[in-house]
């Protein structure tokens, strides 16, 4: 993990160091969590602390060739280090302005690569995970390969149309345990995104999508939850996803999403099919000219066709489930320190969620404070 830690930081110093327009942002802060585990009451240890460190690079070359990085990690106090995650992300794109019919259509492609660390705490126990016997604390961890391309084109004035090809091979850290499927896919998605902008003060946004993932090595499941021999997994997904983004005046911004999706596996029992409801609203208000009020609130229903058997949690999984999620946080613009654009922040967040799987019942409290620095060269 560590080796690809520092590749990754050499990377973003890289870009940072040969660019010579380039946008750098840093972001650090200490917190207290009290349920990093996500586990349900009774089974979850004591809350502690954590300390989050974020940077961010990003180049655009004079020939619209653009470079950019980002590296996450959260670590907490020594008792709960089982809780700590590393994710990386580096990517490279090419923009091109032009015109099509008379139209102004801005085509995009891309690609990259992603990572994640992070320990697997089996839900239902609190403890690090185990398959007949063998350490599985790694089952989750994964490389990521992506690759995009899109063109966008102005239909006329405040309305736009985009169409996007998304295409990502997964790998996850593999287990030659018998009974353990593995969890490799390689999935491609289509995207149709219509904005327009009523406005100045008023945007809208549809986006409609479809997608296939195909699984490497994972088989169908019937009813009961058994693997159907000789088979291959595969999901087809269909969604949309409607905001509105609207300025109430120059301090106060509101916006609002709703969002749909629906899955569907190839097997005749339909196992793992979902439905999934997203419904999320917020607002952003500038009070003086330095502070700035943000507020956040999410509400989540994914349910499945009916099935005999319960959740596995070694099966990446995720349950049936609703809820709520909100987040309250405050900024406050400190001004350039040393070339340095600077705001303190800090806020609180809350999550409560349900499920008809007893150990995917849940509650968490987040309190953070941080300094978010930004260097434009």
């Amino acid at each position: 993990m560590w080796k690809k830690v520092a590749s990754t930081g050499a990377i973003l110093l890289l870009i940072c160091q040969t660019a010579h327009s380039i946008e750098l942002k840093g972001d650090t802060a200490v917190g207290y969590d009290s349920n990093p585990f996500r586990l349900r009451d009774g089974l979850s240890p004591d809350g502690g602390a954590f300390v989050d460190i974020g940077l961010r690079a990003k180049h655009v070359f004079e020939n619209n060739f653009g470079l950019k990085g980002v590296l996450k990690n959260r670590s907490y106090e020594s008792s709960l280090d089982n809780g700590d995650a590393v994710y990386m992300d580096l990517g490279a794109q090419y923009k091109k302005r032009s015109a099509l019919w008379g139209k102004k259509v801005h085509f995009l492609a891309g690609g990259g690569y992603d990572y994640k660390d992070k320990t697997y705490i089996r839900r239902s126990t609190g403890e690090k995970a185990t398959f007949n016997g063998q350490n599985i604390e790694d089952r989750y961890d994964y490389d990521s390969w992506k690759a995009n391309a899109l063109g966008s084109v102005r239909l006329k004035k405040g309305l736009h149309t985009e169409l996007e090809v998304n295409y990502r091979s997964r790998d996850y850290e593999n287990y030659h345990i018998d009974g353990l499927s593995d969890l490799d896919y390689d999935q491609v998605i289509l995207i149709n995104e219509w904005r327009y902008t009523q406005n100045e003060n008023s945007k809208f946004k549809l986006a409609l999508r479809i997608g296939r993932r195909d699984f490497d090595n994972k088989r169908e499941k019937d009813k009961n939850g058994d693997d159907i021999a000789g088979t291959d997994l595969e999901y087809d997904y269909y969604g949309a996803k409607f905001s509105h983004r609207y300025k109430l005046s120059p301090d106060f911004n509101v916006k609002w999403e709703a969002e749909y999706e629906e899955r569907r596996d190839n097997s005749s029992s339909g196992y793992y099919d979902t439905d999934e409801w997203n419904v999320g609203v917020g607002f952003r208000y500038r009070i003086g000219n330095d502070w700035h009020l943000i507020a956040d609130a999410s509400y989540i229903d994914r349910s499945y066709s009916d099935r005999l058997a319960p959740v596995d949690e070694d099966d990446i999984e995720s349950p049936d489930k609703n809820g709520y999620a909100f987040e309250v946080q405050v900024e406050r613009n400190l001004g350039d320190f040393h070339e340095l654009a600077t705001k303190a922040y800090f806020g609180a967040s809350y999550d409560d969620y349900d499920s008809h799987e007893r150990s995917y019942v849940y509650d968490r409290y987040q309190a953070f404070a941080g300094i978010k620095v930004q260097f434009d060269n």
